[in-house]
């Protein structure tokens, strides 16, 4: 009976097999898409995808690692279907590609400085316009103002002033009557680790049979159990009416850092008294 091969590899077992690639005791390597870019696979002899759709990036990435010397990029597709129009295509716009920096290299190098001075110069105006048009948006108003709603059934679960960010990163509810809007579901894999967090289950709305998902509790600490929604899951009232945005940077109120010290003291009591 033959050893049973895992469906995914961990980290540690791809850079072993890979490793055994490399030195020759494999010569077959069947991987997903992270092979054209992800990871570091030695010249080969002979590349084929299969039925893949991709852009012409990763085409290229993809051909390039058939280095060796006669070697051959093959893809394998039904007959006229949209993977082989896609890769007819790509390579139209590889050699575009090719073309258009042929151009950029014949520009002089006084003018090139110059024509990438001035676009660099409008795209820091732009993105400057853009902080300071997003700044005010979220000046108008306060969290107090803002009424959360769940998107699709549309009941009141939160304030704007209930959510904090952790680390740059995280949108927290800090109100501990929001656990009364939300169920949980199955627990949440991601595929790194984090020093500080770690995800718990998913939530969603708990509303009758709305059932929307929202996001996923995280443990903070490993003393604080928080939800982490996605903005995307919600509607906000506002004084200027409903809206819905697809960002947390697109919200019309600020967001406060989430402070680990005035929380616990807020939900547990001050541990020093």
């Amino acid at each position: 009976m033959r050893p049973r091969v895992p469906l995914v590899l961990s980290q540690n077992q791809q850079k072993d097999t890979i490793q055994k690639f490399r030195h020759g005791s494999l010569n077959l390597l069947i991987s997903t898409s992270v092979a054209e870019e992800g990871l570091d696979i030695p010249e080969c002899n002979l590349v084929v995808r299969y039925g893949l759709l991709t852009n012409e990036i990763a085409q290229q990435q993809a051909s390039g690692r058939a280095r060796a010397v006669d070697s051959v990029y093959s893809v394998v597709a039904q007959q006229g279907s949209r993977e082989v129009r896609r890769e007819l295509l790509n390579r139209k716009l590889e050699e575009l590609t090719a073309r258009a920096i042929k151009k950029v290299q014949e520009i002089p190098p006084r003018e090139f400085r110059t024509r990438i001075t001035a676009i660099q110069t409008e795209l820091m105006l732009c993105l400057s316009l853009a902080q300071r048009h997003q700044r005010e948006q979220r000046g108008r108003n306060t969290g107090d103002d803002i009424t959360i709603l769940c998107k699709n059934c549309f009941v009141p679960v939160a304030s704007g002033s209930d959510i904090q960010l952790i680390e740059n990163s995280l949108y927290v509810n800090v109100n501990p009557d929001f656990e009364d809007h939300y169920k949980t579901g199955g627990q949440v894999h991601l595929p790194k680790e984090f020093d500080d967090w770690e995800p718990g289950r998913t939530i969603h709305c708990a509303n009758g049979n709305c059932n929307q998902q929202w996001g996923y509790e995280i443990k903070y600490k490993k003393v604080a159990l928080l939800a982490n929604i996605g903005i995307k899951y919600f509607a906000l009232d506002t004084p200027e009416g409903r809206r819905v945005v697809k960002k947390w940077k697109s919200v019309p109120f600020p967001v406060a850092d989430f402070n680990f010290t005035e929380y616990c003291k807020e939900r547990f009591g001050d541990p020093f008294v």
